[in-house]
Order: structure tokens, then sequence, then C-alpha cells
């Protein structure tokens, strides 16, 4: 180890003090608290980098390209966990906030972790290339600039120190290089004398740079500036995902491919969507969705019929007529209900931080109020379809409340929306009024009127939205739903179908040409999330349920429990929960209108599988991008170590047999002088004394027939040859004890 070091360092302490320099001017921008410790880390890296290309410069040119391999995987490993885990604690991705004045982004341990990897690499690996490999003094200079383009990022000039260091070590690798010998003949001798006048004149230029006054330039650099805007990554991230436009994105996946936090949570709730859009209009030849005016203009959000449509009231509206009329209950299957429904069922959510610039704000089906949590937003406007937006698109946080899905799991409530379908709600909400009014109930009113209402208002939705399709897909939802009665058995039978006919979600599936939702449904049953939203769609609108596409995010387990006090809106009984949201939770599913409930939001898209087909470059291939690594290294020490060696002493002797007694000799001369790393250059006389000295072993008959088989022409007899092995033998075994010294002295 030792000597890895040595060779490593000694002969390239110019260069190695430069990358340290460049890389310590960069980290004062990231890190500057942690300063003294990066340093000393760099420190270790630049040495151990540079021992190692210079250990590898030796190989085979196949052994020194596994070994690079090997250092880009384990490289790559810990750079990708490392932005994984900022993903995950961030607010904005790595790309962002490594270009981001570090005044405006938040401090990031994992990101400075991801970039001091990344920076020392590369330094190391450009300025060892560009000095010891090939000398390019323009490359190098470029190299050394790049601590001034980290500063001219941040608007800011480079200290003073790093400057001068920069310079004076940047002239100390100019010198440096003009003496590498590059001619193994030749020794150059550095006298005394040199060195003084190479360190006068560092130090000189260094004085002189600091004490003669600088110009004041006024440059405009305003076009730098632009370069790096937050702002334009934003909008970039957000016209690559695709979360709000006039067509849907027939590529959204529910698993993406870039794990980038988009959004972070705190709400009471189990999984749920929230949607940003809502499609309408649907072309099956061209399968795309495309919105209504209606869904993309609203009203100023108040007290309307969005919060008077609550299922929990409207339940306690007819479990009320139910009681007063038995025969009416007994019409509609409706004997013996509970008079409320057990809980409540009003949620909160609240966006802490987005990235992602839009005026939408991410909402449930049933959401009806909104609270701005910090200024900006303006203005909350509400679509027909239920989307809400703001006039204004800063981002601030906010905070909603809406009637939760779940309420559905209750059997009271699943046998209120059972009783009915579209055909006969109208009828049901007549008379329901009717036996309330008779007995003088009047409470209840107006969340029935609500419920009328939005009951037209769908009918109409239905037949604004009506959309051709092929016979096939009329009698695959006729198959389905055949057994059903109430709209509500009717999608939960759609929603299953999927899970019931070998169905499958997959991001590598290639769609065929003519791809529609027929073939889906009858030969391809693969796709996206975005497929099995709309073939629901279409098939509940055959089934003659108003159904619409929606586009937005799905909030899944395992959530993690957050130290925040239970919200407002859910009386106190649940806990908040914080949620980390990706780019991989953006999702497509359908909203159906039940009768007797309202409008809801499905799940045929199969979600388990989903997770366990994940593609995304996560923690898991980073760590197998770190085993690889590993593997390749320690293949790397043990290939070069023992299999080599070995096979290589077996090819040898077993060309040895075969050659001839005068060509035995020649090779066993130049298989010493290979053995002992000595250049091809030197003659069989320069080897056998260098052994003398060395090892204290005396070959010089080997030498001279050598010489005279070589050079002169003659035999040897076989004698020759077993004294030339015996000598190879010799070094050989002396080599093995050196090896065994230099390492109990280690030890000690």
């Amino acid at each position: 180890m030792i000597r890895f070091y040595r060779e490593g360092v000694l002969k390239n302490i110019v260069p190695l003090i430069l990358c340290i320099s460049i890389v310590t001017s960069c980290m004062y921008v990231y890190s500057k608290d942690f300063l003294a410790v990066l340093t000393l880390i760099t420190i270790i890296i630049q040495a151990t980098v540079f021992s190692f290309y210079t250990y590898i410069s030796g190989k085979s040119m196949i052994l020194r390209f596994i070994s690079i391999l090997g250092s880009f995987f384990a490289i790559g490993a810990l750079v990708s966990i490392a932005v994984k885990t900022g993903n995950n604690q961030s607010t904005v991705d790595y790309f962002v906030w490594f270009l981001s004045p570090q005044s405006l982004v938040e401090f990031s341990p994992a990101y400075v972790a991801a970039t001091f990897i990344i920076i020392n690499f590369f330094i190391a690996s450009t300025v060892y290339y560009f000095s010891a490999v090939r000398y390019r003094i323009s490359m190098t200079f470029l190299i050394t600039l790049i601590p001034f383009a980290v500063y001219r990022k941040e608007t800011a000039q480079v200290p003073m120190f790093f400057a001068l260091l920069l310079l004076v070590m940047y002239m100390a690798l100019m010198i440096h290089c003009r003496q590498i010998n590059t001619k193994p003949r030749h020794r150059m001798i550095i006298e005394k004398g040199y060195k003084r006048s190479m360190m006068v004149f560092l130090a000189s230029t260094a004085f002189l740079a600091l004490v003669i006054p600088k110009p004041e330039l006024d440059i405009d650099n305003s076009w730098v500036d632009t370069v790096f805007e937050s702002q334009k990554f934003t909008d970039y991230m957000l016209h690559r995902l695709g979360i709000v436009s006039e067509t849907a994105s027939s590529s959204l996946a529910y698993t993406g491919n870039a794990n980038v936090k988009l959004f972070e949570f705190v709400t009471n709730e189990e999984p749920v969507n929230l949607k940003s859009q809502t499609y309408s209009l649907y072309n099956f030849d061209k399968n795309l969705w495309r919105t209504m005016e209606s869904e993309t203009t609203g009203v100023k959000l108040s007290k309307t019929d969005a919060e008077i449509l609550d299922p929990a009231k409207f339940y306690s509206a007819v479990a009320k007529a139910a009681e007063l009329d038995s025969e009416w209950a007994e019409k509609y299957g409706l004997e013996g209900i509970d008079p409320e429904l057990k809980d409540s069922y009003v949620r909160a959510i609240t966006l802490l931080t987005t990235r992602v610039n839009s005026r939408f704000c991410y909402s449930p089906v049933l959401a009806f109020s909104v609270s701005v949590v910090s200024s900006g937003r303006g203005d909350v406007f509400r679509t027909d379809q239920g989307m809400l937006y703001s006039s204004d698109s800063n981002n601030p946080n906010y905070s909603l409340r809406y009637y939760s899905d779940s309420s559905l799991r209750e059997k009271n409530l699943q046998t209120v929306v059972n009783s009915v379908n579209n055909a006969t709600f109208p009828m049901f909400i007549s008379e329901l009024l009717e036996i309330l009014s008779d007995n003088g109930i009047t409470e209840y009113n107006e969340v029935i009127s609500a419920y009328g209402t939005d009951y037209i208002n769908a009918m109409e939705y239905m037949n604004e939205t009506h959309t051709e399709m092929p016979e096939s897909l009329y009698n695959i939802t006729e198959n389905v739903t055949r057994k059903c009665n109430s709209d509500y058995e009717k999608a939960l039978a759609i929603e299953s179908y999927f899970r019931m006919n070998d169905f499958k979600y997959s991001l590598t599936y290639k769609k065929p040409d003519g791809y529609n939702m027929e073939y889906f449904l009858t030969e391809g049953k693969t796709g996206l999330c975005s497929d099995y939203a709309t073939a629901m769609v279409l098939m509940a609108r055959a089934a003659g349920i108003p159904a619409r596409y929606a586009e937005g995010l799905h909030l899944h387990d395992p959530y993690s429990q957050s130290t925040l006090p239970a919200m407002s809106g859910s009386s106190g009984k649940l806990p908040a929960l914080y949620i980390s949201v990706t780019d991989s939770d953006l999702h497509a599913f359908p909203e159906l209108y039940i009768s007797g409930y309202g409008w809801k939001s499905f799940e045929p898209t199969q979600i388990d599988e989903v997770v366990s087909e994940e593609s995304s470059f996560d923690y898991r291939m980073s760590v197998a991008m770190g085993v690889i690594a590993l593997l390749i290294i320690i293949f790397i020490l043990f290939f070069d170590r023992r299999i080599k060696p070995y096979f290589s002493e077996k090819i040898f002797f077993h060309r040895l047999k075969k050659a001839s007694d005068e060509k035995s000799v020649s090779m066993i001369v130049s298989r010493i002088r290979k053995k002992l790393g000595l250049a091809e250059s030197m003659t069989s006389a320069e080897t056998g004394r260098y052994v003398l000295e060395t090892f204290g072993t005396d070959m010089s008959s080997t030498v001279a027939d050598h010489d005279a088989v070589v050079y002169g022409g003659k035999n040897v007899g076989e004698g020759s040859r077993a004294a030339a092995l015996e000598v190879y033998n010799r070094i050989t075994e002396l080599m093995k004890e050196q090896k065994k010294s230099a390492k109990k002295k280690v030890k000690k």
C-alpha cells in the first residue's frame, strides 16, 4: 500500500496539488462550513485516484479498460445514491440545485456529497490525463478555470487566496510537465539552482498579482445569468412532465423514470387520487383526449353546491325518510339502515412545497374549499368538472378540504347507492323530498336539491361527451355489467374486469400501428395507467354512466408519520401524514358519476404490479452498480496478483519445453527482465548487474550464453539451458522472500 501511494503521489505531486486546489475552490461555494473536512477527504481521494491511475498505467490495455470501467461503476453508484437521497429530501432536483445560485436553494448534504464526488473524480481524471499521459497546456488551463465558472454562477468573485493558489499551481504544473521524461534512455537532472529559480518565479508572480491594482471592468454578463435561471428549468420540467395541457399525455405512466421529487403534502387520508386536469372529449381513431371549454374556465369559489354535496348529510336525509315511510324503504331496500354514517368523512390536505409552476390545485374529486397558507395565490376558481385553480401561478402553499371516497366503504351508504341508478334516481329524489316535506322536515332540502342539480348536470355532461365507439366495446361492457343493477355495481364490475382478465401493466410495451382501445380490450391487454383509465371511461359511457378521464397524482403507501398535529377537517381523529411525491406518482385515472353519491374516482390500473415492475433508477440499481464495481476491483486485484502471474508462468514453461537450448536461454533472460519490471531497452549485461546488486545472484554465465546465441549465432549445450533455468528459479524465490519481508515490515 505504501508503494502504491508513493509511486502515484511523488511522481505527480504538482498535478495532485493543483487538483486539490481546484476541488477546494469549488466546494467553498457549496459547503463553506465543512471546507476543512472536505479538503482532508479531497487529499485522500486525489492521492488514491492518482495512485490508481499510475498503478494501472503499466498494465495491459484490457486490464486498464476493466479497471476504469469498474471505477466508473463505483462513482456512478455513489453519485446516484446521493442524488436519489437528495431528491427525497430537497424541493428541487439535483440539476436545478447545482446550476442555481446557492443563496436561492436550500442546503442539501446529499447534493453536496454528489457534487463533491463528481468534481473530485472529474478533476483528478482530466488533470492526470493532460499532465501525465498527454500534456496539453490549453486543456489544463480550461480545467483550472472551472472554479471561476462556479463563482460566476453565484454572481461572486473568486476569493483572492484561491485565485492566487490556482494561478501559482497552474504555472507550477507547466514547469513540472516540461520536465517529464518521455525518453526511457534519458534522465533529467534538476539542480538545486533550477528549483530555487522556479520557487522565486512562482513567488514573484503571486506577489505581483497581489499588489498590482486590478482594473474595474463593466461587462454585461446578463446572458450568463439566464443560463442559470431556475425558472427556465422549472418550465422545462413542467413541459417534460406534461402535467397540465389541453391534450392528455398518452405516455403518462404511474411509474416514472427519473424519480424527481415534485411535491410534499400533509394529509390525513388513505391512498387518494389528486387531479390537476380532466379531459372529456375523446377521439377514438386517434386515441386522444381533449378538454372542453368548461374544463379550462370556472367561477370564483365560494359556498357553492360543491360543499353542499355532502354524502353523509344526503345519507342522513335518506335514512330519515326510510324511518318515516316503511313502504318507501321497502321499495328501495332501505329497511334497517342506521340513522347516520359511523364516521365523519371530511378530510384535509395541505401542499407544503412544489417545484412545478401551475395555477391548478391538485385536488380530490369532491374537494369543496381552498385556503391559502401563504400569500400570492390570488382568487381560487372551480370548473364544472371540479378542478380548482387560481389567478396566480406563484405556487404558494394551500390547504383544501374534501369529502373522502372512503365513505363508500360503509355498508349503509353502499345500500343507498345500490338502491338506485341513473334511470330511477329522479323518481327517488322526488319521493324523498315529498316524504320529508309531508312530515314537516326541511333541514335537508338544500342538500337534496343540490344532489338533484348535480344529477341533471351529469346527464347533460354525458350527452355532451357522447363518444362514437365500435360495437365490440358495447358487447364487452354488456357482458361485464349484465348482472349489475346500480351504477355503482356496474362501476365496480368494470374496475374489477381488468384484474380478472389477465391485463398487464408495462412501461416497455411497444404499441402496434393502429393501436386503440378496441385492440387494448380484446388483444393487447397491455398498457399504461392512461390506457386503463381511458378504457374504463369508455366502458362506463357504454354502460350509460357519465365518466371522464383525469390526470394528476396518486398518493399511496407507505406514508411516514408526521410530527404535525391532526389536521383540521378530520375531527381530530386522524393523524397528519407526510407524503413526498415524485414524478413516479404521476397518474391517470377515471372519474364516474354514481347516482346517490356523486362523482367518484376509480382505480382500474393494477397498482401492485406497477410497483413490482418499477424501472426507475433507484437505490437497488445504485447498490447493484456498487456491487458490480466492487467485484470488478476485486477481480482486477486478484487477476493481477494471482491469476495473471500463475497462467503467465504456466505458459512460459510450456513454451520453454518446446524451445531449443539456444532459444530457451534467450527466453529466460527476457523473462527475468520482464519479471523484474526492467525496461526492454536494457542489455543482458545491464540486467545481470541489476540482479547481482539487488539479489546477490551471479548470472554472468547465462548472460555470456545469451550474448553468444543472440549476437554471435553460436550454439550452446543443455547445460547452459539448465544453468539459466536455475538462475531464473533462484531469482523467483528471492522475489517471493523480498515480498514477504516487506509485508512483515508493514505489519510492524
